[in-house]
């Protein structure tokens, strides 16, 4: 009580922000601090203290006990007591956004009678003018059924698509300036629930050469080049483990096939590079170059560390050259460089080497999620990629919502009844009494809360949105086709990309008839072009790349010069230090550097005078100073 009562004279006002998000301890802990109470009393905040913003229709977070249900109670107890103001202007979106949103939306986010696991809908109103339709149903033909096949299209289809509204020069309002320009990549976002198949929009995006950040990804751990590299660090770790080294050595690193591994073994080799028995014949060569690579690696491992140990491996192995030529090259060898820094943070932080191997082995095996390495920065213009809850808040020209083909989970057998007990369904007649009736309560909440999730993602489109068909009436999808039930004939003006139509209409187009940048002929030899671009230009710029390049190299191969008082004392009247400028061959050639000369004399007689100088007494500092130079 005392602690209570200390904090309450301290603050005088709270503020909370998306209230919708609360979880039932953050909610009781605002209503205690700003006055609502004693704890486990219900109570009002006292006057004008507690000022609380949110918005139901966007409350996504039940996974982290977020409760929709205790943002209703309190709104209706400030509408008793306090007052509530209601906010409807949408300064983001176009009229052919919101008001598709509002015909959609208000059908499905419905209050039930008594019930507060769904809040009224409250229409939203566009700020920004327009009369046109701003919705495109995207038909997909996967030509085969199920799921991950649908994605595939899916994606090739949408990355088809982002190229084509890109080349179309459709205006859109930048989110900075609110002005209109050509739409670019950057103003596209593609927003998925859940990151199943989300790899094949991926390959799909770098396939049609987009530029595209992945925001919070989780693949880092499954991609083939870090399975490669965590399995030979085990392997260099544990050279009893077979499992491991057969791994490593079938892997990218070594390349040894099937059939080689076969052969070495029943021969009479051992899956153990320390000692390995290799059998004088039948067998590759190259056997016994690995397990001495892997030998010395294992010798040296705890000297050269974690980041020593992986470089001397890839420098071995020739990996990284491999990895970029491979598809997807520069993506994986971002990647690698990524493992390199972590290896190096480990290092730093004292770590063994035998703790970074099995930590790098575990990761996967924990679906521990983590983001690739960006091949651009995250400032450039990029699609990005992102789940929609990580989305929220967020704003961007165009969205694409994908992978609604995803289903919508199901409640589980172990649930948290309201009394705060478990309910569970363990099988063979092993179940709690309100199972049951729990399980149907979380069904209902589950798809109150995929409705509004959905919500938030539409409304995340400022410009367009755009929302691929599918038939599967099983998935998220099947929540929001009612809102594509009538589809207008679209009019196409110089391309493929629909126009017209009103506000709150959905133009409809088809996945065929977008053209693939990989198919276009983009070479014309008898126009004397390439790509568009005359041909004398492109070999200017072929040329003045090249130089560029050249003079980089040099550049960047000079090591810098560290000029210090004991360094200019050992060559004193020698001459000035020279810095070198390495060649590409390693070795370096002497360089002069006149405004270096000036700046070592100025820094020695600098450092002369400030020895000499007495800080103990008032000096003439000019007179101080001419008779120091004098001598």
């Amino acid at each position: 009580g005392a602690v209570l009562e200390s904090v309450r004279r301290r603050y005088r006002y709270f503020l909370v922000d998306e209230f919708q998000d609360t979880d039932p301890i953050q909610a009781e802990l605002v209503m205690l601090l700003s006055g609502g109470g004693k704890r486990g009393e219900e109570g009002l905040p006292d006057p004008g203290r507690l000022f609380i913003v949110g918005d139901p229709k966007q409350s996504i977070y039940r996974f982290r006990r977020a409760d929709i249900e205790i943002y209703e109670k309190v709104k209706r107890r400030f509408g008793e007591s306090g007052s509530l103001l209601r906010i409807s202007q949408n300064f983001r979106s176009l009229p052919g956004v919101t008001e598709w949103v509002n015909g959609l939306f208000s059908r499905l986010i419905v209050c039930p009678e008594g019930r507060f696991y769904q809040p009224e809908y409250e229409p939203v109103h566009a700020w920004r003018a327009g009369d046109h339709a701003s919705v495109i149903s995207l038909e997909i033909d996967p030509g085969e059924t199920g799921a991950d096949l649908f994605r595939k299209a899916e994606a090739d289809a949408v990355a088809r698509f982002i190229s084509a509204l890109v080349d179309s020069g459709k205006e859109v309002m930048d989110p900075v300036t609110r002005l209109a320009r050509p739409v670019r990549p950057g103003d596209v976002a593609v927003l998925y629930r859940g990151t199943t198949g989300i790899e094949h929009y991926e390959d799909a995006l770098r396939d049609n050469g987009l530029p595209y950040i992945v925001e919070g990804g989780k693949l880092y751990h499954t991609r083939q080049e870090i399975r490669d590299i965590s399995t030979a660090m085990w392997a260099v770790e544990d050279p009893r483990d077979p499992l491991a080294l057969v791994a490593c050595l079938r892997s990218g690193l070594f390349g040894f096939n099937d059939e080689e591994l076969l052969l070495f073994r029943s021969g009479g080799g051992r899956f153990d590079y320390l000692d390995p028995r290799i059998p004088s014949e039948g067998v590759s060569d190259d056997f016994a170059e690995a397990f001495d690579i892997l030998a010395s690696l294992h010798g040296k491992r705890n000297d050269a560390g974690s980041a020593g140990t992986l470089k001397s491996l890839l420098g071995a192995t020739g990996y990284m050259e491999l990895s970029l030529l491979q598809p997807h090259g520069r993506q994986r060898v971002e990647n690698i460089i990524k493992s390199i820094d972590t290896a190096r943070t480990f290092d730093s932080a004292h770590h063994s080497f035998r703790y970074f191997a099995r930590w790098l082995r575990d990761q996967e095996k924990l679906g521990v999620a983590e983001g690739e390495s960006p091949v651009i920065d995250g400032d450039e213009d990029a699609v990005r990629l992102l789940t929609i809850h990580k989305s929220k808040g967020l704003q961007f020209p165009v969205v694409i919502i994908v992978n609604l083909v995803q289903r919508v989970s199901s409640a589980g057998r172990l649930l948290m009844a309201p009394s705060g007990l478990p309910s569970f369904d363990l099988g063979d007649g092993w179940r709690t009494d309100d199972f049951e009736w729990t399980a149907g309560e979380e069904k209902l909440k589950d798809a109150a809360e995929t409705a509004r999730l959905l919500y938030v993602a539409s409304t995340r489109a400022g410009d367009l949105l755009v929302v691929p068909r599918t038939s599967d009436a099983k998935g998220h999808y099947g929540i929001i086709s009612s809102g594509f039930d009538e589809i207008v004939e679209a009019r196409q003006q110089g391309g493929p990309i629909p126009s017209g139509g009103k506000a709150g209409e959905v133009l409809g187009m088809s996945a065929g008839d977008l053209e693939s940048p990989a198919d276009r002929r983009r070479d014309d030899p008898s126009a004397g072009t390439k790509g568009g671009i005359p041909i004398e230009e492109t070999a200017a710029d072929i040329a003045r790349w090249k130089k560029e390049k050249e003079t980089a190299l040099v550049r960047g191969g000079r090591t810098r010069a560290f000029i210090a008082p004991s360094v200019l004392a050992v060559h004193g009247e020698k001459g000035p230090v020279s810095r070198r400028s390495a060649d590409h061959s390693g070795h370096g050639t002497a360089v002069t550097d006149p405004d270096a000369e000036a700046a070592m004399k100025t820094g020695t007689v600098f450092h002369r005078i400030m020895e000499k100088i007495p800080f103990d007494r008032k000096i003439d500092s000019a007179a101080f100073t001419s008779e120091e130079l004098s001598r």
